[in-house]
């Protein structure tokens, strides 16, 4: 057998019910923590029947957890060696949804034709996203330079500013102007 502190183990006929202990009172809940196996929810029964070599930390948050509309009453949360057990106790019923998280900040290309032989290149530029720059901070009076070059593309190019205050207030504006066909560079 195997025992961890604040959590207590019952057998309901085939059924396995984890209850934790309230860190402030030394009770125990009577509502169901969340069970997570490798980031995966799951059930008592699933957590008993894990083999002990495989797991590499139990973790156990003692106070009630509110996710949403649900509450529940403590954390068990698994980790195994592999990082995938939880992967294995999915229901077969249940819906996988891919969301995105955490993404490296993207990066638009922006020439310079600043020199003489930028500007006598013969190779086409055809940016459809002249400029992306999120992190300009403007001076005291809210204003702030910064220059590009545009396209070889014509076209009616839109501008977006989008900003947000040093107290939290956002700010944004739209405006527009054109790239005519000049010919070559």
């Amino acid at each position: 057998r195997e025992f961890v502190f604040d959590v207590r183990v019952r057998r309901d006929a085939d059924k396995f019910n984890l209850r934790v202990k309230n860190g402030h009172t030394d009770l125990y809940y009577d509502g169901i923590p969340l069970m997570l196996i490798d980031g995966i929810p799951v059930d008592g029964s699933a957590i008993v029947a894990l083999d002990p070599l495989q797991i590499k930390k139990i973790e156990v948050i003692a106070h009630r957890y509110y996710m949403g509309s649900y509450v529940f009453d403590g954390i068990i949360n698994v980790k195994s060696y592999s990082g995938e057990i939880g992967a294995t106790q999915i229901d077969a019923n249940a819906t996988v949804l891919e969301y995105a998280s955490v993404q490296i900040p993207r990066e638009f290309y922006s020439p310079s034709y600043d020199d003489e032989n930028a500007r006598q290149s013969h190779l086409p530029d055809f940016r459809n996203v002249l400029y992306w720059s999120p992190q300009i901070v403007t001076g005291n009076e809210g204003k702030s330079r910064f220059s590009f070059f545009t396209s070889d593309v014509p076209g009616k190019f839109i501008v977006s500013v989008q900003g947000i205050t040093p107290d939290g207030i956002p700010g944004s504006t739209v405006t527009s102007f054109e790239v005519k066909n000049t010919g070559p560079r």
